[in-house]
């Protein structure tokens, strides 16, 4: 598997705190409780921090890997890869999986945050007292409650953020509809998969916490509609999507 450590930002999707390869992951947040959660927040400056800081080294890799190979970039090329550039970000902009996926989390976001947990818990408690339920039993759900929230709340913009890697890889056919059996991992598909892996997780999740009658199905519902629409969309302009096989992942 260390050999395809590289591509592990275009093909993870596991969940950070169960993942076995978080040593080499630059995104992993390590011990600390609710971390999952904080990715998702745009005023978490230390992420925004660190995010630039990956940047920077990326930008620096690349300016050495480009001197080690003799490449001259020319006035033109990077003229020409500005249009490029151009052209597939509106095209991914207009793409109806994009405006789709986005459509979720912008649903799905207040819900979340909506959430009162020691209202919850209090109810939670009180069902011990009673004798509705054991300690045990309360216990588990809300362990099987937080570590749902935390797998919506890390894929909540993933899923849009992963759709649209793999919309801008439909304008280049020729590059990613290569053979299933190839070793080189193919971008788009893998793009596609994970975000195809990530809403049937998400749909799960919202599933199990519907059990615990935290929404109404008035809420829950248009969210679950969405993700199997995003589902089905992703497999309708994704067709191999399904068989596709991640090297290092799903071998």
């Amino acid at each position: 598997m260390s050999n395809h450590i590289p591509f592990i930002y275009n093909y993870c999707d596991r969940w950070c705190e169960r993942c076995t390869m978080t040593s080499h992951c630059a995104i992993f947040v390590p011990g600390k409780k609710g971390a999952l959660e904080e990715t998702t927040n745009e005023k978490n400056e230390a992420l925004w921090e660190s995010v630039g800081d990956n940047l920077a080294k990326a930008t620096e890799l690349i300016k050495k890997e480009i001197e080690r190979r003799g490449i001259v970039i020319t006035a033109e090329d990077i003229k020409k890869a500005a249009t490029e550039q151009e052209a597939k970000t509106a095209f991914t902009d207009n793409h109806e999986l994009n405006h789709l996926s986005a459509k979720y989390w912008t649903i799905a976001r207040p819900i979340l945050h909506s959430i009162d947990m020691d209202k919850f818990a209090s109810k939670s408690i009180q069902e011990v007292e009673l004798g509705i339920k054991s300690t045990e039993e309360q216990q588990k759900q809300l362990n099987e409650l937080e570590l749902n929230l935390e797998v919506l709340h890390f894929y909540l913009f993933f899923i849009n953020a992963k759709c649209n890697r793999a919309i801008s890889g439909l304008l280049d056919e020729d590059e990613w509809d290569e053979d299933e059996d190839s070793d080189i991992p193919n971008d788009t598909l893998g793009s596609a998969k994970i975000a195809l892996l990530t809403t049937r997780r998400s749909i799960s999740a919202w599933v199990e916490i519907m059990e615990h009658n935290i929404f109404s199905e008035d809420e829950i519902l248009p969210v679950l509609s969405l993700l199997q629409k995003i589902e089905a969309m992703i497999i309708h302009y994704f067709s191999k999507v399904e068989v596709y096989k991640r090297p290092g992942f799903d071998d």
